[in-house]
């Protein structure tokens, strides 16, 4: 969380990487996962620690799947840095939309269309 300033008053906002896992624990019931895509690819100067620790604390393994998955996919620098034997992705898969593209990296099937050129994974 962080405190948002505006003239006389503050109030307290999530933060990039916190706001980004509320998008995702959202999706794709009320959070497109398109959009999700869209605002990933903006989050390009995260601190990796941070990016972890907060990973590592998340309870939700869709989330987290889905974070790394994106965070991948729009090739961000700080990802690398990032220890995922220290995050635990649960077991077994999961399918965010019916008749998407399964990403056996991350074991989650995602929408076609954000599994494109996504071979690698």
């Amino acid at each position: 969380m962080v405190d948002l300033q505006i003239k006389n008053y503050s109030i307290r906002i999530s933060g990039p990487i916190r706001a980004m896992m509320e998008c995702l624990y959202l999706a794709p019931e009320n959070q497109s996962l398109i959009e999700c895509n869209e605002f990933m690819e903006s989050l390009n100067n995260l601190v990796p620690k941070t990016v972890e620790r907060m990973l590592v604390e998340c309870n939700s393994i869709k989330v987290k799947r889905l974070f790394l998955f994106l965070a991948e996919k729009s090739g961000h620098a700080w990802y690398k840095h990032i220890d995922l034997e220290k995050i635990d992705l649960g077991s077994g898969s999961r399918s965010m939309v019916a008749g998407g593209t399964f990403i056996k990296k991350y074991k989650i099937t995602v929408p076609s269309e954000l599994a494109e050129n996504e071979s690698n994974l």
